[in-house]
């Protein structure tokens, strides 16, 4: 056990500069030398765009990851045998996955308050 708390925390960085590259390597890649480069964000309608953009990212990433605590919850719960701190630690990660799934759906509705705001 202690030999894979010790090589996890020697991957887990690692892990984490991965997928930092993986994250990166498009927007890197998008830069064709000789093509003018966008200028950013000049309407309303872009604004709004950017922001929904961001929106259906966070609504789906979260709602992805509320349904894998449900499982894992699930799972803890049957494993459990009446072990109660592997129930309060079931408890705990369903609590979690609610978390997820109320931010999920402000994440999807944000953007009909923003359009109402923004755009006339």
């Amino acid at each position: 056990m202690i030999k894979t708390l010790k090589i996890s925390k020697r991957i887990a960085p690692l892990f984490l500069i991965f997928i930092f590259a993986l994250l990166l390597a498009p927007a890197v890649l998008a830069v064709v030398p000789g093509e003018p480069v966008s200028t950013g964000i000049n309407t309303p309608q872009e604004v709004y765009n950017a922001i929904n953009r961001v929106a259906k990212f966070l609504f789906n990433a979260f709602l992805g990851l509320a349904v894998i605590l449900l499982i894992v919850a699930a799972l803890f719960y049957l494993a459990a045998a009446g072990n109660q701190t592997q129930l309060d630690r079931a408890k705990n990660i369903l609590i979690y996955s609610i978390v997820a799934i109320v931010i999920a759906l402000v994440a999807g509705g944000v953007t009909s308050f923003i359009k109402g705001i923004i755009l006339p």
